[in-house]
């Protein structure tokens, strides 16, 4: 089994929610477990070295000597210690490419980097510490453009949990057609739900505005049933 599931196993939770877990395809009974396992009791120090465990995890494991000194550079800097120190976790060059979903785990991410496929500002990249600044412009070297979009559709698919993907390009759209396995986290069950209780008064229309402005499932209404539901259109 690959190091990252052993690593999840042992911190008992998904921490970078690897479709792979989240949808049961491990079919092992530990890790069919690992959603619904029961930490167990620990220590202080034991808690306090499974958080920072839990955080490296969450930034693509790396290295402690690179944790550690993000954490002293983050001490050096004017306000919040702990703010700025998430602040540069969230600028390294691998987490914003993982937040930008280029793939669904770190590892792949690390390989896009030292296999110098990422370019920032025109200039290629091979280190996953690079700090991204504001107004940085990253792209993908020209050579390994359909390589990268390839696996990009990948991760896609296997993130939303689709079985297939269609695209077509006309001169003024592109048309993405794709069948999937379930309801794309209960998105268009939950825009009914809404649009129910809108209809049955249960709702006035400036709280249904609070929830479109929002946009947190946890403020939407119970979600309709799953049948005979499907989403032709969104337009922007």
């Amino acid at each position: 089994m690959a190091k990252k599931f052993k690593l999840f196993s042992k911190l008992k939770t998904n921490v970078i929610d690897h479709p792979k877990i989240k949808y049961s395809r491990l079919r092992k009974r530990k890790w069919l477990r690992l959603k619904n396992t029961v930490p167990q009791r620990l220590s202080e120090f034991g808690s306090l070295l499974m958080s920072k465990q839990m955080l490296r995890a969450f930034y693509g494991n790396c290295s402690e000597k690179e944790f550690t000194s993000t954490y002293k550079k983050a001490k050096t800097l004017k306000g919040n210690t702990g703010v700025n120190f998430i602040k540069l976790l969230e600028h390294r060059l691998d987490t914003v490419l993982f937040r930008m979903r280029f793939a669904n785990t770190f590892e792949e991410i690390h390989q896009f980097i030292t296999h110098k496929h990422i370019m920032v500002n025109d200039q290629v990249v091979h280190t996953s510490s690079f700090i991204v600044k504001t107004g940085d412009k990253i792209s993908i070297r020209k050579d390994s453009f359909d390589f990268i979009c390839k696996n990009i559709l990948t991760s896609f698919e296997q993130y939303l949990n689709l079985e297939k993907v269609k695209i077509t390009k006309n001169a003024d759209r592109i048309m993405i057609v794709f069948t999937s396995r379930s309801f794309l986290q209960q998105q268009v069950r939950s825009m009914v739900g809404c649009l129910k209780y809108l209809g049955e008064e249960k709702w006035n229309l400036k709280k249904f505005n609070e929830v479109l402005v929002l946009k947190k499932r946890v403020n939407c209404a119970p979600p309709a049933p799953p049948m005979g539901l499907y989403l032709t259109k969104v337009e922007y």
